[in-house]
């Protein structure tokens, strides 16, 4: 099985399993904690109760930061030099060049407004078995995940594991190579049938449309239990993601309290929560603007998700001046998006050849565009 072929020290991904294992056992410092605001009123069930956020002084500006990226400025506190200076200048392109008016009249439509708002969405977990699927490939660097499940991965990794210890970087190397290798075969199937099935549908219902845009390639989340938080305070707006733009988070894992992603309802709201949600369930957010972290894991279980992104047809320019490097476009069809469309039976399917990054050889294949560890 797969457990036999991860252990081999032939295994092609005993380097994964390796390098999970060191970073399981690398010593991180415990950051000063202190309270800011009480919880959203959403709830945990089973007795898990959600504790206010507990939120390091140092995130505070970077907070402040992400929170003036909602109302249209970009936060470069927490960006290295070049990012920050490529920041400035996609800044003076957005207010130098106006954006395409049918753009921005369709991002000020009222399906879009409504389509930005937070929403939990369910999902046939037998038609989309995406969470086994996920379990499946990551089994294939940690064998024991397979008879201790996804949420108690960090098990997998060290049975004596501390939540003091770094986790960065994990994320990282799940995303890449075994995404793309034969171990990730069947979870990119099951993303397939995520779009086809769940997100592209529901944007084109939820719009009115029949053609929708969407991440090419899913990026694989694993927030362990930790002294540290993954990231910081953001909005996807800081990493030039276009305003046409919809997250659907969608969880592997029951997620509550500190091992989920917490977010404001609205841009500039405020109101920080944690996403309550479980296995057969995407919340669906505006992350473009709406400010959303992660805090220290203080649970007993690693939650792992997916990030995938969408935009309705109408809402998606192709060329925005503000997501240019070079002169070139960034996130275009066939590399960072691809194509959905409503089929006469009114069915969606991936347009054909548009998903190129499944083509595209080794060193060609975009990685996740965000700087460091932000979710």
């Amino acid at each position: 099985g797969q457990g036999g072929r991860a252990t081999s020290c032939r295994s092609p991904w005993s380097s994964f399993a390796t390098a999970a294992q060191l970073l399981c056992t690398q010593r991180a410092v415990l950051p000063r904690l202190h309270q800011v605001m009480p919880a959203h009123s959403g709830a945990p069930t089973d007795g898990d109760e959600a504790a206010a956020p507990l939120i390091d002084p140092r995130w505070v500006k970077g907070l402040s930061k992400a929170e003036a990226a909602a109302r249209g400025e970009y936060g470069v506190e927490h960006m290295s030099k070049a990012r920050a200076e490529w920041a400035g200048k996609r800044l003076e392109a957005k207010e130098a060049e106006p954006g395409n008016p049918e753009v921005e009249a369709a991002l000020q439509s009222p399906a879009f407004l409504e389509l930005r708002k937070e929403l939990v969405i369910d999902y046939n977990l037998a038609a989309v078995p995406l969470p086994e699927a996920m379990a499946e490939m990551i089994a294939a660097v940690l064998p024991k995940v397979s008879e201790l499940g996804l949420s108690q991965m960090h098990r997998a990794c060290s049975p004596a594991f501390d939540p003091a210890a770094a986790f960065k970087g994990t994320r990282k190397r799940f995303n890449g190579k075994l995404y793309w290798s034969p171990e990730g075969a069947r979870l990119r199937g099951a993303y397939r049938q995520m779009v086809e099935q769940v997100i592209a549908p529901h944007v084109g219902d939820a719009y009115g449309c029949d053609r929708v845009l969407f991440q090419a390639e899913p990026a694989l989340r694993m927030q362990p239990p930790s002294t540290q938080r993954i990231g910081f305070p953001h909005t996807d707006s800081i990493y030039f993601h276009q305003r046409g733009q919809v997250n659907f988070w969608i969880p592997a894992t029951r997620t509550f309290g500190t091992n989920t992603l917490w977010a404001e309802s609205a841009p500039s709201r405020g109101d920080y929560h944690p996403f309550v949600a479980e296995p057969g369930q995407v919340v669906r957010f505006y992350g473009n603007s709406c400010v959303h972290f992660t805090l220290p894991n203080d649970t007993d279980f690693t939650r792992v998700s997916l990030d995938a992104r969408a935009v309705p047809g109408p809402c998606f320019d192709p060329d925005p001046p503000e997501a240019r490097r070079d002169g070139r476009a960034l996130f275009a069809i066939g590399g960072y998006y691809a194509e959905a469309l409503r089929q006469i039976d009114g069915t969606w399917a991936i347009t054909a050849g548009s998903m190129r990054r499944e083509e595209a050889p080794e060193g060609d294949k975009p990685g996740d565009e965000r700087e460091g560890d932000a979710e």
